[in-house]
């Protein structure tokens, strides 16, 4: 048996199968009858077998989610015994990840003129000026990219696939060119407690190689978080103005931002520690960031 859980298409909110299995076992682990579907996922065994995951949350209430995997017949599977079966991560989709080095072309030493052919008479003399241009240096640029993630409720499918990529992509080939240095973070909700023990983690200053950063990502787990708007302005604003975050001298500085939600504007000094509203200074910074994820417009809230 199977009942319909209200979702959200193109054309406005649509009614959508849930099993009735998934229904009972979210209600349980989330407390709540009032549940409205948000994420849907497919996958299959070896043996063909057809895998569904429904990922619900409380109407109202995107940080109160939970993931349940069922067969098609829609009995509830344990997702870790699924995996070592599968022998690989359910439910997570292809990367496309590059699988070979993409070169970047160095800055050629220049000569200027490059060819001049001279036929000059017995004994006579001729005079002429050859420049000769050397570039400044070969050393590989240093760029420091730094992870930044939100960790509430609503985040667990996207975290599983960061955590699924997260070698591949500090293995990256075409990083090969580069001295890049990685740093990691994650950030949660207003005003803390038990569910949000701090609006913003720092974990890890820029450092360079694969294993720090991949330490630090595995730690990421998708839990807290209050109303919708979560922690984000405070991270950002720490990131830009915060000395103890590490970045080195001479480095292109570069976040990559998993999110999936609004921020509280504005952050106040009251609660952020900081020494004025944070996004009152927020505009007086000159910072380019690149949002990963859906984006979405920042809408006023009380913190």
């Amino acid at each position: 048996m199977s009942k319909s859980a209200r979702g959200q298409g193109s054309d406005g909110p649509v009614r959508r199968v849930v099993p009735e299995s998934v229904l009972g076992a979210a209600t349980d682990l989330l407390g709540s009858a009032e549940l409205e579907l948000v994420a849907e996922a497919t996958d299959l065994l070896p043996s063909g077998e057809q895998l569904r995951l429904v990922s619900v949350a409380v109407r109202g209430e995107p940080n109160r989610a939970a993931s349940v995997a069922v067969d098609a017949a829609g009995v509830i599977r344990d997702r870790r015994e699924l995996e070592s079966r599968a022998g690989r991560p359910l439910f997570v989709g292809d990367l496309h990840l590059p699988t070979g080095p993409i070169l970047v072309p160095r800055e050629p030493v220049g000569i200027d003129p490059t060819v001049n052919n001279l036929t000059l008479p017995e004994c006579a003399t001729e005079r002429e000026t050859v420049t000769v241009t050397v570039p400044k240096s070969g050393a590989a640029p240093k760029a420091d990219v730094y992870l930044l993630a939100d960790t509430t409720g609503s985040m667990g499918p996207v975290i599983d696939a960061v955590k699924l990529g997260i070698t591949a992509i500090v293995s990256d080939p075409s990083l090969a060119f580069y001295d890049v240095a990685w740093g990691a973070g994650n950030y949660k909700d207003f005003p803390g407690g038990e569910f949000n023990p701090y609006p913003f983690g720092h974990q890890l200053a820029p450092t360079p190689g694969a294993a720090a950063v991949t330490a630090a990502v595995s730690t990421w787990a998708a839990f807290g978080g209050l109303d919708t708007p979560e922690g984000q302005l405070y991270a950002l604003h720490t990131i830009a103005t915060d000395p103890a975050i590490g970045w080195r001298p001479d480095s292109r500085r570069i976040l990559v931002w998993f999110g999936d939600a609004p921020g509280h504007d504005p952050v106040c000094a009251a609660i952020s520690g900081a020494a004025g509203d944070v996004t009152d200074g927020a505009e007086r910074l000159d910072r380019a960031v690149r949002g990963v994820d859906r984006p979405c417009r920042l809408r006023s809230a009380p913190w």
